[in-house]
């Protein structure tokens, strides 16, 4: 999963006011991404300093392990998929940063705040879609970013009104909504460095 995210991502990472403030979401959402994500950003770096210091992966892996779910714990109940998210994350990470040992970009700033980017929107495109159905929503719309860097297949689902409970035709696989990792791992192409978000109603 990361291994692809460094490989397939096409848009380099900006400061975060400016990533999620040009996303169609509420003060609210933006700022609660803006927050994880500058937590997901320290554990990168956290990360990079620990890589330097250790050539045990079992350890480095653990403790990127412990500090993922310590951040996301600060925002919702941890569950088992949680857990097992930041396990794949942290093993994924680790893996990537040795594959490419000689590439100065996999324990670089620009990387952190990609990754943390990412994060930020998997966690909450996750949580908002299970609060809006616990609220009783029944409805709900991909909305893409409207621009020259939307993939076809996702310019092509932009717009789409569909029942709370129904998957989006996205692709060659389906999703929930966008970056839902736990329906479409086999389509990472589909989840690195998505922009768009869902309305419920």
């Amino acid at each position: 999963m990361i291994y692809d995210f460094d490989e397939l991502n096409n848009i380099r990472s900006m400061p975060f006011e400016k990533y999620f403030g040009e996303m169609p979401l509420t003060d609210e959402q933006k700022e609660k991404r803006i927050s994880i994500s500058e937590e997901f950003y320290e554990m990168m770096i956290y990360f990079f300093e620990l890589y330097d210091l250790s050539d045990d992966d079992t350890e480095i892996e653990n403790a990127l392990y412990l500090r993922f779910l310590a951040i996301v714990s600060g925002y919702k109940a941890l569950t088992e998929y949680d857990r097992e998210y930041a396990k794949t994350f942290a093993s994924e990470i680790v893996k990537a940063t040795k594959d490419h040992a000689n590439d100065k970009y996999f324990l670089s700033y620009d990387r952190a705040r990609l990754v943390a980017e990412n994060e930020a929107n998997t966690l909450f495109n996750r949580t908002e879609h299970d609060s809006a159905k616990s609220e009783g929503k029944t409805k709900k719309q991909w909305v893409d970013m409207d621009d020259n860097l939307v993939r076809p297949t996702h310019k092509a689902v932009g717009g789409t009104v569909i029942g709370i409970d129904e998957l989006f035709s996205v692709g060659t696989t389906q999703m929930r909504y966008p970056k839902d990792y736990e329906l479409a791992s086999d389509a990472p192409e589909e989840l690195i460095n998505c922009r768009c978000c869902i309305r419920y109603f």
